[in-house]
């Protein structure tokens, strides 16, 4: 029960790094990129000790590579624009389409049997997030924009998921994830003025952010390998803890939008239960 409950704070601490790096510090795409890559892969060298490196080059596995640096660019790079109005709750609210389309992927796959609750269920989600958007102070033009984006981003984490877990077929996750970061930071140099962007405040805050993600990515393995129930438990939880730190907070969140948020997020809970 403690690894998946320190990987809900860790990545939970690790959305709310994300918001301060895309709107605090005003970071455009590639500076996020940047700052978010090379940062995590610092922390991630820490626990190379733990993990050991574990990567076996080949065709297949050099395409994966290719592939996930792909995804994991245009994550980012949506993620920075998105965060530049979203809160971090409304992010991961949007991320619960995965689940559905996750359950679609295993129907298509025969894993799971396609079944009538979880349709509705998704129906549900559906619903709650065209409350939330519908009340959104974004313009009309604006929100135009806002749904691509969030389509992209939704997209680039699916494909991304499933790609890793090919991946990791050729090495551990930790080894594959310096690698990927690694190269996706490189690419984001001739973008950036460096010297602009160390001596911006907060630069290093920004950098101490990804030290959660690092951690939540060692726990998270744990968590899987401890109890696979608790471990699906995760992201509802964690998207829980992000729409009460929300209230708490205080961003502006009007009734109809927590009515929204509410049944997103009892619709991901209970569809990721019965996944489980």
């Amino acid at each position: 029960m403690i690894w998946p409950f320190l990987t809900v704070i860790s990545y939970s601490i690790t959305a709310f790094g994300d918001k301060y790096i895309a709107a605090k510090l005003k970071c455009n795409p590639a500076e996020y990129t940047f700052i978010v890559s090379a940062a995590t892969v610092l922390w991630l060298l820490f626990l190379l000790p733990f993990t050991g490196w574990d990567f076996q080059t080949g065709s297949k596995s050099f395409i994966l590579l290719v592939f996930l640096v792909v995804w994991k660019l245009m994550e980012l790079y949506t993620t920075s624009v998105l965060l530049k109005f979203m809160e971090p709750y409304e992010l991961k609210v949007w991320l619960g389409i995965n689940v559905v389309l996750s359950y679609l992927y295993n129907v298509y796959n025969g894993k799971n049997a396609l079944r009538a609750d979880m349709l509705i269920l998704a129906a549900f989600l559906l619903f709650g997030i065209y409350i939330i958007v519908k009340d959104s102070s974004t313009g009309k033009k604006n929100l135009m924009k806002t749904i691509p984006v969030c389509i992209f981003y939704i997209f680039s984490k699916l494909m991304y998921g499933v790609h890793m877990r090919e991946a990791t077929g050729y090495g551990n996750s930790v080894t594959i994830l310096i690698i990927v970061l690694s190269v996706t930071s490189v690419i984001q140099l001739p973008k950036l003025d460096i010297k602009k962007l160390v001596s911006k405040k907060g630069f290093l805050a920004a950098c101490t952010t990804r030290i959660p993600n690092a951690t939540g990515l060692l726990t998270e393995a744990l968590a899987a390998t401890a109890n696979l129930y608790f471990y699906a438990l995760i992201q509802p939880v964690q998207l829980l803890v992000l729409f009460i730190a929300g209230l708490v907070k205080g961003s502006g969140m009007s009734p109809k939008k927590r009515t929204g948020s509410i049944i997103c997020i009892i619709s991901v809970c209970i569809m990721t239960i019965l996944c489980a």
